[in-house]
């Protein structure tokens, strides 16, 4: 992917970076600015779906026009689904984006990134987010603390209920208004103030695209990190094949890495174990290859990690949150279901199970 094209589409969220980063130590690690999406969007009946997270939330088209606006989902440091309501100044933002559209790559400087960053972080404010934490996770880590930047990684939340086997949770930000015009913060803090009635119009849905038993892992073929063909064929090696869907933003994911690395040494023979790697994109992607090749090699870890291609858009359109840990037979088949966290002793008792024939 080109630089600007990058840079276009992480301005579409990159104030969930900016704007955590003034908020606690813990929340402050939530959003990677290599956690793109595209630009937000809307829908004209008001009703904007995220099936992948189990959501409508409800913008009428007065607000839509007003700024207000749902990201496309993404992952926190902690592995769980994330999913915004941003306001955009229109007036500046529509402008800020058509100028970096007629800029060249080649003259697209840092410099210029970072001054269309600073315009973008004055006219465009991340209001709320809705946090989904898996259900078990939650539960057990309440009955330790009540402290919520413990449980879910913020200072303040609230919780909107039990769906899907998830809490999900909604957390407001808190911005400022410095560098708007009067005409401007008037907006803003309309916006704002409709965010409560946004909340209460929230709807839940089963989440689509989530695997379960049953399923089998796409046809590949692909590379892994140090440039071996990699196809479907390996899970034919073994009886059972442990997934370990992960990523180079996510703190679980690289805190669980050495406990795997040894857990991949003294598996039975007819086990394996792979990882996914899902925030790299494509071969060419030089930066994050090298930034899963050093966890790897920090956590003396030296199973295989694949690099996914298009194949796997399916697979990892249903992951809410990394890690994400599934199970695969000799056939391909996914079979169980997939263990949403970083949970090492969760994965080994179903190995265990599995084996056994229980």
């Amino acid at each position: 992917m080109m630089l600007k094209t990058k840079f276009i589409k992480t301005l579409g969220i990159f104030i969930a970076a900016t704007v955590l980063a003034g908020c606690s130590n813990t929340a402050g690690d939530k959003n990677n600015e290599e956690q793109v999406t595209e630009t937000p969007g809307s829908e004209s009946s008001g009703n904007i779906k995220i099936p992948e997270a189990g959501l409508v939330i409800n913008i009428p088209e007065e607000y839509q026009e007003k700024g207000l606006a749902v990201t496309e989902t993404s992952n926190d440091g902690d592995g769980n689904m994330l999913v915004g309501v941003a306001w955009y100044y229109k007036p500046v933002t529509d402008k800020l984006f058509a100028e970096i559209e007629k800029v060249s790559d080649e003259d697209f400087t840092e410099e210029m990134q970072q001054d269309y960053l600073n315009k973008m972080k004055i006219h465009s404010k991340y209001i709320l987010d809705i946090v989904l934490v898996e259900e078990q996770k939650y539960k057990e880590t309440k009955e330790v603390t009540d402290q919520m930047d413990v449980i879910a990684g913020w200072d303040e939340a609230e919780e909107l209920g039990v769906h899907n086997g998830y809490m999900y949770l909604a957390i407001m930000q808190e911005n400022n208004t410095e560098g708007m015009d009067e005409k401007e913060e008037a907006q803003y803090k309309e916006c704002l103030d409709y965010i409560d009635t946004i909340k209460e119009s929230i709807e839940f849905t089963e989440i689509e695209g989530k695997k379960e038993s049953g399923d089998k892992m796409p046809s590949f073929t692909a590379k892994d990190l140090e440039g071996n063909t990699v196809t479907d064929s390996i899970f034919k090696e073994k009886d059972l094949t442990v997934v370990n869907i992960w990523g180079t933003f996510c703190g679980p994911c690289i805190g669980e890495m050495p406990e795997l690395a040894e857990w991949s040494k003294s598996m039975p023979s007819n086990v394996q174990l792979i990882g996914l790697v899902c925030d790299i994109e494509g071969e060419n992607d030089q930066e994050h290859k090298d930034k899963a090749a050093e966890i790897m090699e920090k956590a003396g870890a030296d199973f295989t990690n694949i690099i996914p291609g298009s194949e796997f858009a399916g697979l990892l359109g249903g992951v809410t949150g990394v890690p994400t840990t599934i199970f695969v037979d000799k056939e391909g088949n996914i079979t169980g279901k997939p263990v949403v966290g970083a949970n090492v002793a969760a994965y080994k008792k179903f190995v265990e199970d599995y084996i056994s024939g229980k």
